[in-house]
């Protein structure tokens, strides 16, 4: 039985599940009610683009509650294993809603989208002679930056999510260091050839790694084993062998007159490395993605995004 009264979350998890909800609600219902008043007084179109231009100022607010969306998803599940009042209640909202909880917390994230639909149809039907119509444009560009921007962080949220979720696919032992940082995301990854170091006693010798370029370190992991489907990254375990920063990096095609082969160079702050892709076509889309990777990190640290040669 469901103890009636009791409160089924804590002040701290309805923060962690819902955000900044409140705010999205007090800002939404603001709104509604302004522009339900300009359309009683027979004014909707001449203010409806100062109106929304108005409020657009605020959807921040928007932003922030996508910014805590997953993280609140993923404490409602966890809510939700072990807290059997909660699970009653959010069946019994479903019955009665015909929406889960889940469904009513996108609802926000697909708000300010929907604006610009909306603005973008009435524009699309206002006469050029209509005095407002400047005005109608200047709201749809406003707001239309505030949604790409809300889809940018959201398309960054997911890729971060693949982060973190790959860091779990990685052995924990001397040589591992959390993936899982700031503002990282995987840019691309798969298996080359690399060739051991002029120090190793393998000096004729080469093995293959998976490298993982993401947009401020390169990766280079040794497969540790294999895991059942959905248990592993490609279904494989990883060991963790060297962390290359992008800042220092420097990369350039070579040849390998023996093997009569194209080969990438790259040399990072400590350490110099040279592989080897499977064909041409594999070859420079690694070298096209390294070398974008290292001029955005470069440029956005204000240094030169030109690649000098450190070989002879």
């Amino acid at each position: 039985m469901v103890e009636m009264g009791r409160p089924l979350m804590s002040a701290e998890d309805v923060n962690k599940v819902f955000g900044n909800l409140e705010e999205v609600w007090r800002l939404s219902t603001a709104m509604v009610e302004d522009l339900e008043e300009i359309k009683d007084n027979g004014v909707l179109m001449q203010q409806l683009p100062s109106t929304m231009l108005s409020y657009s100022q605020r959807f921040r607010a928007f932003q922030n509650y996508l910014e805590g969306y997953e993280a609140g998803l993923l404490r409602l599940k966890e809510l939700r294993e072990k807290n059997a009042e909660l699970v009653f209640f959010m069946e019994l909202n479903e019955r009665c809603e015909a929406h889960s909880v889940p469904d009513f917390m996108i609802l926000p994230i697909q708000r300010v989208p929907r604006y610009v639909l909306l603005l973008t149809e009435i524009l699309k039907h206002t006469p050029d002679s209509d005095s407002h119509k400047n005005d109608l444009s200047q709201a749809l560009e406003a707001i239309r930056k505030i949604a790409d921007a809300i889809n940018q962080s959201l398309v960054l949220k997911q890729e971060q999510s693949k982060v973190k979720n790959l860091e779990e696919f990685f052995e924990k032992d001397d040589r591992f260091s959390l993936i899982a940082s700031g503002d990282r995301v995987l840019i691309k990854h798969g298996v080359l050839k690399k060739a051991y170091s002029k120090s190793s006693k393998n000096l004729m010798g080469a093995t293959h790694y998976t490298f993982f370029l993401f947009n401020d370190v390169l990766i280079y992991a040794s497969e540790a084993g294999t895991k059942k489907a959905g248990k592993g990254f490609q279904g494989k375990i990883y060991k963790m062998k060297h962390i290359l920063p992008l800042q220092e990096m420097l990369v350039e095609e070579g040849w390998d007159a023996k093997k009569k082969n194209k080969e990438l160079r790259i040399v990072a702050a400590r350490k110099e490395v040279s592989v080897q892709a499977n064909d041409s076509y594999v070859h420079t889309e690694w070298l096209k993605a390294i070398t974008e990777a290292i001029a955005n990190v470069k440029k956005a640290q204000g240094q030169s995004g030109k690649l000098g040669s450190v070989f002879g």
